[in-house]
């Protein structure tokens, strides 16, 4: 039986789903997506994940870290008891504890991680780096649109959207999450998947239960005659009553949904509360963030230069994407051009990934890596459209020759206005203050698709220098039927 795993992992929670290639179905690891959460002892370092995690919130003892994904920006090093924690060690235990969630027990299993647009590349090495500790062998890292267009795209048994974007030419990704709004208007021309235009909005479902909460609060401070601010409540009280939002988030745009909800909180402020709050006063309370995104939405294909009339379909994931409110908005702005996940919307994104790792196809290199030579000309060195597996196989040797005696050689390098743009666009090698030295550069793209240059020159003992390059634009193949 061949298996594949496709992960996303998100701000707030991760999917991981299971793709089996002779059946094409799939199956995903619980009945939600798992909280991307962690709890660590202060007695023992010992960390706890998901649901187990959560439910630590409150409790002194241990500390609370509300974003995995999150932790990726900051340099955590602590020690508890005897344990010495890290970004990476957290990291590891949760992918084994994922591992575990999914059911698998080999020591190494190939997976397929979805990761937002620009994903900075050293994020990406910490995370091949603490999957790989916790046995699971990242094969490559793709963009979350373009999973979630695939899983659209392949044919997947018992999937809904199987198939259902096959013969679209131009399609809006709209991924709103737990963490941020991510949208990107691409275009699928002989099959390979290009980016044409995106915009993101750090604002999603925990804004929205945020502000669900503070309205709940003032519904509370109301009914007492009380005027305290809500980020003056104990913040163990404010996460409760951010739960409580949620959840009523959840049974006010469920399948089945209901149009009034009663919150108990027994202690909040040193009393207990009791609200009953209505589907309408929900959305009433979230609606200025919903007419934030279908904006953001409608900018974005604007900017693509298509238009609405060259869009053929917009693609609704994400648990966000669940939000009666935004799905009453899109269908009155888009019609049928609108094509809304539904019970899959947390999911796509980690099918599309999974499928691709049973299919992999290849990334194209869809910007030039030159140099600005002497006489003001421009040498390729990594041309558009060159497939990025050919730089990854060995690296690609190009020789020069310096036109001076001096003892250092200047290398300029170009292709893209951020690199026109920066500082970091030079590369120097000690040289032997030669006349017609010859200079070798070796070429490669690595497996977190960063650019390397190695520069040396015959003879000279200080050794190679190096420039990388981590904003590398790329397109990707789709693979043959």
């Amino acid at each position: 039986m061949s298996i594949t795993i496709g992960i996303d992992f998100g701000t707030t929670r991760s999917a991981v789903v299971k793709y089996n290639l002779e059946k094409a179905v799939v199956e995903k690891a619980g009945v939600d997506p798992i909280l991307s959460v962690a709890a660590v002892s202060k007695t023992s370092g010992i960390c706890f994940y998901g649901a187990d995690a959560d439910a630590k919130y409150a409790d002194a003892n241990y500390e609370y870290i509300p974003s995995l994904k999150d932790l990726l920006s900051k340099d955590y090093d602590k020690y508890y008891g005897s344990s010495h924690l890290t970004t990476l060690s957290i990291l590891t235990g949760f992918f084994q504890y994922l591992k575990n969630k999914v059911g698998i027990s080999e020591s190494s299993t190939d997976i397929v991680m979805a990761i937002p647009n620009d994903f900075p590349a050293e994020r990406r090495k910490i995370i091949r780096e603490a999957a790989f500790s916790a046995g699971f062998s990242i094969k490559f890292f793709i963009n979350e649109p373009v999973a979630a267009f695939f899983a659209n795209y392949s044919r997947i048994k018992e999937y809904d959207n199987s198939a259902i974007l096959r013969n679209a030419e131009h399609i809006a990704i709209f991924d709103w999450g737990g963490g941020t709004l991510d949208i990107t208007v691409m275009s699928n021309e002989g099959r390979v998947v290009k980016e044409l235009a995106k915009n993101r909005m750090d604002c999603a479902g925990n804004a929205i239960d945020d502000r669900f909460a503070r309205y709940v609060h003032q519904r509370i401070m109301e009914s007492r005659g009380d005027n305290i601010s809500f980020d003056d409540v104990l913040v163990t009280e404010q996460h409760l009553l951010r739960k409580e939002a949620e959840e009523t988030k959840r049974q006010f745009n469920s399948s089945d949904p209901m149009n009034n909800r009663v919150i108990t909180l027994l202690k909040y402020n040193g009393k207990t509360a009791v609200v009953r709050c209505s589907s309408q006063e929900f959305n009433n309370s979230i609606e200025y963030i919903v007419d934030a995104a279908v904006k953001l939405l409608k900018d974005t294909i604007t900017e693509s230069g298509l238009g609405i009339a060259g869009i053929d379909k917009i693609l609704v994931v994400g648990g966000s994407a669940k939000l009666l409110l935004l799905q009453e908005k899109l269908q009155n702005e888009f019609g049928d051009k609108l094509l809304i996940s539904g019970g899959d919307s947390d999911w796509g994104v980690a099918i599309g990934a999974a499928a691709l790792s049973a299919r992999p196809g290849d990334f194209i290199v869809n910007q030039n890596i030159a140099l600005k030579l002497c006489d003001d000309s421009v040498f390729p060195l990594i041309k558009k459209g060159e497939k990025i597996s050919d730089y990854q196989k060995i690296p690609l040797t190009f020789y020069f020759s310096k036109v001076d005696d001096s003892a250092k050689a200047i290398f300029t390098f170009t292709g893209s206005e951020d690199i026109d743009k920066s500082g970091e666009k030079y590369l120097t090698i000690q040289t032997m203050n030669i006349w017609d030295e010859s200079i070798q550069l070796d070429v490669s793209i690595d497996e977190n698709l960063i650019v390397n240059v190695v520069g040396s020159c015959r003879g000279v003992p200080v050794g190679s220098r190096r420039w990388t390059y981590a904003n590398l634009s790329c397109c990707y193949a789709l693979p043959e039927d």
